[in-house]
């Protein structure tokens, strides 16, 4: 079992990192690529642009489109074929990648030659670039691509699951702060002993 660190009063909020859910930071939910989005006309090619966020003529041409080239070489897939044709472990590949290392040619004016790489895959890449880049217009761009989503590991619930095991009655913070003023006076006058009811029990 992990080690819980003490309890204090910063554990349960949500805007400490002391209480955040480690996945969406404290927000509920997060941004995920959108598969729909990436291939918005499955009849297209992958030569045609299928995948919407390399469609330019400059991506097709350039490390992308080459990139796709060296994988559908190896593994057998053909360019020209449309997306909603293609195999589903091919589509599943180029998607989310490959880890197999492949054999690359680049002939551009910088640099030509082959060479070995991994391919990271359409969803990882958009991923990742959205993460990593300091680009506001950057992250935007990717953003068109994204959906947002329930958090996954906090289910919403914008804390960690350690903090969300503390209960009082029965019920965790969240529980405690989504109860009307009514219904939350109701449950704390519960909790506190009835003075008769303790008469009764000493006198048992």
């Amino acid at each position: 079992d992990e080690d819980i660190p003490e309890i204090e009063p910063r554990s349960f909020s949500f805007n400490s990192p002391h209480g955040a859910c480690e996945t969406c930071h404290g927000l509920g939910s997060i941004l995920q690529v959108d598969e729909s989005a990436v291939i918005p006309n499955p009849r297209l090619s992958l030569s045609e642009g299928a995948i919407h966020p390399w469609a330019t003529s400059a991506s097709r041409s350039g490390f992308m489109g080459q990139m796709l080239e060296a994988l559908s070489g190896n593994l057998g897939f053909s360019m020209e074929v449309p997306w909603e044709e293609l195999d589903e472990n091919d589509r599943k590949v180029i998607l989310w990648g490959h880890d197999k290392q492949l054999t690359m040619r680049i002939d551009s004016a910088k640099f030509g030659g082959t060479y070995q790489t991994n391919y990271e895959g359409v969803i990882p890449n958009l991923q990742r670039r959205h993460q990593e880049t300091e680009s506001s217009y950057m992250r935007s761009q990717i953003e068109e691509y994204m959906t947002e989503l329930n958090c996954p590991r906090c289910n919403g619930r914008r804390l960690k699951k350690e903090i969300l095991g503390v209960t009082v009655g029965k019920k965790d913070i969240v529980n405690g702060t989504d109860m009307s003023i009514d219904e939350a006076k109701i449950f704390f006058s519960s909790l506190i002993p009835n003075p008769k009811e303790k008469k009764a029990e000493k006198d048992r």
